[in-house]
């Protein structure tokens, strides 16, 4: 289905709810809420903030990887810093 609306933002915004429930018809119960952006400190850390996991194998397996990713980084940075001089 296309629907083609011919209106400002601010005419669509004020009539979204309406459409929605018009386009939803009989078939389906229609349930509109505002729409919650969570902050990446909600759960008391920050996003990449580093965590441990549940078992103790996970927390050597990350630890393990985590090594060869900063030698590897670290490699590329050398690699790059030679190919700049």
């Amino acid at each position: 289905m296309i629907v083609k609306i011919n209106a400002t933002q601010e005419e669509f915004d004020e009539k979204r709810p309406e459409l929605i429930r018009r386009i939803a018809g009989n078939k389906y119960d229609v349930i509109l809420k505002a729409k919650v952006k969570p902050s990446l400190y909600d759960a008391g850390k920050p996003a990449i903030a580093e965590r441990k996991g549940y078992l103790r194998a996970q927390n050597e397996m990350m630890d393990y990887f985590n090594k060869r990713f900063q030698a590897t980084l670290n490699q590329i940075k050398k690699d790059i810093e030679t190919i700049l001089k």
